[in-house]
């Protein structure tokens, strides 16, 4: 009996054991730094620093870990019930648990049973463009600029019978090219208010610092062979240097017969009084059946907690997106990467909780005031571009 009683803690000691296997570098975290971090900290890369070797990782091994559990990295926020985001490189609860235990253990490096090599580093994520569109100009950013928004309209020609679908840019400087709208209408150039300059209708897509631009389903296409010029509407980040705000447009053919369409949820009216909580919403009801692929909101700087939610003509609730946390600085398309089936009659509801209070940062400096929602200077926009497909 002994020696069963033996064995049998023995198993158990053994099983514990491999239960409870010390992280490796190799094995748990280099997978992790290289899909979902290593695209903005690379080196020459966005990022302030770069994550993509043992020893980079080593030397910053706490800051990662501490980044990761207070959602400081990534630092989009943005979570949906109805499926992952192809546009944002989420981290799992599991593998930030790996690397923090990494992290506040013995941060062994492990060994590769096959290296993983330094990819080159690729202008366009989704390969050759079949199209290359520049800037009518070079615009410069001086060091004593600020943060803002600028229109461009770029002349494109679409070959006949070719369907467009999707995007991707290439910034001179990444950490100076922030977001970019790509639009059929709005200003021919210059600087303008911001968000919601241009016409939801209008937009096709959108690109951000630190995302994927993917592109549509099989199937979907925008029909572009009349459009003359494109609008292409970027914040501008100044780094305190005489750089370069200048980008190109990779534009990507396709085939099918579905065409996108944007339809706008906004608030064109109303006041934000003084207030950590105030907040507002507005809702539509579709009158078809439709598969949603992307969200764009376009809010400024008292925005702090925005969520997309559909109701079914049956009382389903699906809640499209969260964001706990707006940031001027990272602003977000919000791709899915399955689209999202909604029936005609579902009502899709936005709701914004806006903290216009002193403890807001961007009411450093000055006291908390009355301000208009709206898309003018000064004022704050209220708008989530949906772009969906007919059924």
């Amino acid at each position: 009996m002994k020696l069963v009683l033996a064995a049998v803690l023995l198993a158990a000691a053994m099983s514990s054991s491999f239960q409870v296997r010390e992280p490796t570098f190799s094995s748990d975290v280099e997978p992790v730094l290289r899909m979902k971090c290593a695209p903005c900290h690379r080196p020459g890369g966005p990022a302030p620093f770069s994550l993509r070797t043992y020893e980079d990782a080593q030397k910053r091994a706490n800051q990662i870990a501490n980044a990761l559990i207070t959602k400081l990295m990534p630092p989009d926020r943005a979570t949906s019930d109805e499926g992952r985001f192809s546009t944002t490189p989420a981290v799992t609860p599991e593998e930030i648990e790996r690397i923090h235990h990494w992290a506040t253990g013995k941060q062994e490096k492990g060994a590769l049973v096959t290296e993983h090599p330094v990819a080159p580093d690729t202008p366009w994520p989704n390969g050759p463009p079949d199209l290359i569109l520049a800037l009518p100009e070079s615009p410069e950013v001086q060091p004593d600029d600020v943060p803002h928004w600028r229109a461009f309209q770029i002349p494109i020609a679409i070959p006949a019978g070719r369907r467009v679908r999707g995007f991707d840019i290439r910034p001179i400087a990444p950490h100076v090219v922030r977001h970019v709208q790509i639009s059929t209408e709005g200003p021919t150039s210059g600087r303008t208010a911001g968000p919601a300059t241009l016409p939801t209708s209008a937009i096709l897509g959108a690109w951000a610092f630190g995302y994927r631009s993917p592109l549509l389903p099989p199937g979907s296409v925008f029909d572009l062979g009349r459009t003359r010029f494109l609008v292409a509407h970027a914040f501008i980040q100044p780094s305190g240097r005489k750089e370069s705000a200048g980008f190109e447009i990779g534009v990507y053919f396709g085939t099918g017969a579905s065409e996108p369409s944007t339809v706008s949820l906004s608030l064109t009216a109303g006041t934000i009084p003084p207030s950590p909580m105030f907040a507002t919403g507005n809702r539509l009801v579709l009158p078809f059946d439709a598969d949603v692929l992307a969200l764009f909101p376009e809010l400024r700087d008292l925005a702090a907690e925005i969520t997309v939610t559909a109701v079914t003509p049956d009382g389903e609730i699906l809640r499209l997106l969260h964001l706990d946390g707006w940031s001027s600085q990272w602003i977000g398309a919000y791709r899915f990467e399955e689209p999202v089936r909604l029936v005609a009659g579902t009502s899709v509801i936005l709701d914004v909780r806006y903290d216009n209070s002193s403890h807001n940062p961007e009411n450093r400096g000055r006291a908390p005031t009355h301000v208009s929602i709206g898309s003018g200077l000064g004022e704050e926009p209220c708008t989530v571009g949906i772009q969906l497909v007919m059924r």
